[in-house]
């Protein structure tokens, strides 16, 4: 599950999650759900979410770090399980 989840988040498939693909994800839900928030909040978010999730500081999240932030929250993937598909 953890590795089907991070290949939809891996946009540019390069086995990395990259600040620019957690952005296009965070505009995606905020599109889905109807949302507008203002573009620093926007920023804000993924500015943590990269640093809570990037374990090693390299400034992306690899399947490693993936797997360690859906174990913390698993919310992350709860909507990528069949019933909700």
């Amino acid at each position: 599950m953890y590795a089907v989840a991070f290949k939809v988040y891996d946009l540019k498939n390069t086995g990395y999650i990259e600040r620019d693909e957690v952005k296009d994800m965070v505009l995606a839900i905020l599109e889905e759900s109807k949302l507008t928030l203002a573009n620093d909040t926007i920023e804000a978010m993924v500015h943590k979410t990269i640093e809570e999730a990037d374990l090693n500081g390299d400034g992306r999240i690899d399947p490693k770090e993936w797997k360690e932030l859906v174990r913390r929250y698993p919310s992350l993937i709860k909507n990528m399980t069949l019933p909700y598909l």
